[in-house]
């Protein structure tokens, strides 16, 4: 059984309550571990997520969302396993603080510094062939707006208030 070949056999697993088991152990002790301690990473969508700036260590070890957590859902033909998923994300993972959700649908990889904001989506390309996602680029509703596009928005908007018409 091996997660990594998509041809090896699904493996269901069952849960057990370890309180059934720890009775069997001479000695055994429980320690319990609030829920501000760590969060669970059952997917590689809570992986992009936990490895974001969406959330923060604190001084105490107690990790923290800094926002409200996005929706991620990324293709499962191509982010299911840890090594599959770090070779979409050579240079890290993108920017989440502005994100409400990201679907990622087909084989994308991301440059660095990327931002998502908003619910963003990215598309299959029609052909099926990878893509990338370049460097300095945003992604939002309408797909990637690259770099060079970013550059034509004012980073001082208060120039434009002359041309606002008045209701």
């Amino acid at each position: 059984m091996d997660p990594a070949d998509a041809s090896s056999p699904r493996v269901v697993q069952i849960e057990t309550a370890m309180g059934a088991a720890i009775e069997l152990f001479e000695d055994a002790a429980v320690i319990e571990v609030g829920r501000e301690r760590f969060l669970p990473v059952k997917t590689t969508d809570d992986l992009l997520r936990l490895r974001s700036d969406v959330y923060e260590l604190g001084d105490d070890g107690t990790v923290r969302a800094t926002v409200p957590e996005p929706e991620i859902t990324l293709d499962p033909d191509h982010f299911r396993t840890v090594g599959t998923f770090d070779a979409h994300f050579p240079h890290g993972v993108p920017s989440l603080v502005l994100a409400e959700s990201l679907t990622v649908e087909g084989d994308w990889t991301f440059g660095a510094q990327v931002s998502v904001v908003g619910h963003a989506h990215l598309a299959a390309p029609d052909d099926g062939a990878p893509a990338a996602v370049p460097d300095d680029a945003t992604v939002g509703g309408e797909g990637v707006v690259e770099p060079e596009a970013k550059r034509d928005v004012p980073v001082d908007l208060s120039d434009l208030d002359d041309e606002v018409a008045e209701p």
